[in-house]
């Protein structure tokens, strides 16, 4: 507020002296007289009062949340690239060790018992040490604090004039220059109010990109495991066919252990028939991967956007416009899966494209998000039904989309049966503009402003 505001004197009736609690009846300290508040003044009061801590729970309960997300990560988590290396040396550095140890002993001619012995002490007993010793390392980071900003609303003693103060939630205070019980007024109730939703706002958009954070942070985990799964399929099953192929050919031709003719001709066509496959499966993913590639590319340039492979420009898109729920998993994107940005009619848009199946590490979605606010609505509540509303839904459900309304922007999300239509023709995902065109089209009419770019206030 810019200027203080006046509070409302709470005086006993009979001798004038300062009453110290607020209830249906409360009883005067100087002369015990019983007096009765007005019961719609004290509904309000309590009104007030259930407002600000549900709010204030809200903000707590975001904070706890956030957290558990440190505690999970212990402060280091994925974000540090060489997290796996660590992992990998504090592991095998005894296995070295311990086989070091026994070619040492061979040469040294030690007993082999005793090279055993040793040996496995030290492997075992090396690797507990060293997966112990990563979980310290990993767990003694530096973890985030998250600090709640609180405020007070600035008031005017009704008796003296003195400056006051109220804290958010507060309906009474004593003046401390003449003693004179205050009473919040309405100005400084809705001060009140306004400070909590404040805070609650600060605190739920932490949240979120703490969430956001944490799903970009094993991205890589994702995209990688998604990647390597031909090569290490076909080195975990080529490589030992193709061995055995060749031993048990060699052993025929030696005449040493002949193998028969049909084990012979089976595995070579079982190793040639898998590295044909192999081959096939690369060329086909690297031109469906290029087909993905071109629509992007396409996308960006009808929308005078930038095409963005990976999930950072998204997750970084998404804290500074997007003041609403978001599903973290959608972060995670397989090799195919990039972002457009850009702006539409003035209002920032997202479009992500991860048109694979869903599985353990990736979730498929295609989405359009355009980040506005909208007037009289918070940044999370969904927008009121109305007919403008009802037609757009319907528009997008034709399209093969489901919409998700907020005051602070629109969300849509392609159905599992366009996913799949995308998947079989990535040039159809060229339906994305008219999505936008939709929603843009909507958020204009319904009065909405562009979202304006958020700081992060919480530290």
């Amino acid at each position: 507020m810019n200027e203080p505001a006046k509070s409302i004197t709470l005086r006993c009736d009979q001798c004038g002296s300062p009453l110290a609690a607020v209830a249906e009846k409360v009883a005067c300290g100087a002369c015990g007289h019983w007096q009765s508040l007005d019961p719609a003044q004290l509904a309000l009061l309590r009104q007030y009062q259930r407002d600000v801590r549900q709010l204030n729970q809200s903000a707590t309960a975001d904070v706890s949340a956030i957290s558990r997300l440190e505690i999970l990560h212990g402060g280091r988590g994925p974000k540090s690239r060489n997290l796996f290396l660590i992992l990998l040396v504090s592991t095998s550095v005894p296995v070295v060790v311990g086989m070091g140890i026994i070619l040492v002993g061979i040469v040294a001619g030690v007993p082999n018992d005793t090279l055993k012995a040793i040996g496995s002490t030290v492997i075992s007993l090396g690797s507990y040490v060293g997966i112990g010793i990563f979980f310290i390392w990993y767990f003694s980071g530096e973890r985030k604090k998250v600090n709640l900003p609180s405020a007070t609303q600035a008031a005017i003693c009704p008796s003296c004039g003195a400056p006051t103060a109220f804290m958010p939630g507060e309906v009474l205070t004593s003046c401390q220059y003449c003693g004179t019980s205050a009473l919040a007024g309405t100005l400084l109730r809705r001060a009140g109010v306004e400070e909590s939703e404040h805070v609650a706002r600060l605190a739920r958009l932490a949240r979120y990109r703490a969430e956001r954070s944490m799903a970009t942070q094993y991205i890589g985990i994702a995209h990688s495991s998604t990647a390597m799964l031909p090569w290490v399929l076909g080195l975990s099953f080529g490589m030992p066919i193709i061995g055995c192929a060749g031993w048990a050919t060699w052993s025929t031709v030696e005449g040493t252990d002949p193998a028969p003719m049909g084990v012979l001709v089976g595995l070579w066509l079982f190793a040639i028939g898998g590295m044909v496959g192999g081959v096939v499966f690369l060329a086909r993913s690297s031109n469906y991967r290029n087909r993905w590639h071109l629509v992007q590319e396409e996308l960006a340039s009808a929308l005078n956007g930038v095409s963005v492979r990976g999930s950072e420009a998204a997750t970084k898109w998404l804290d500074t416009f997007w003041a609403c729920p978001f599903p973290a998993q959608n972060l995670f994107v397989c090799p195919l899966g990039s972002s457009t940005l850009a702006l539409h009619h003035g209002f920032p848009v997202l479009l992500l494209l991860n048109p694979v199946r869903p599985d353990e590490s990736t979730s498929g979605n295609t989405e359009a998000v355009l980040a506005a606010k909208f007037p009289n609505c918070s940044d999370d509540s969904e927008l009121p039904g109305t007919p403008a509303l009802t037609a757009l839904r319907e528009w997008l459900g034709s399209a093969g989309f489901t919409l998700k309304s907020f005051g602070g922007g629109l969300h849509a999300t392609a159905a599992t049966t366009t996913l799949k239509a995308l998947r079989a023709n990535p040039e159809e995902a060229t339906v994305l503009l008219q999505v936008v065109d939709q929603l843009a089209e909507f958020a204009g009419g319904a009065g909405a402003q562009p979202a304006a770019p958020m700081a992060s206030q919480l530290n």
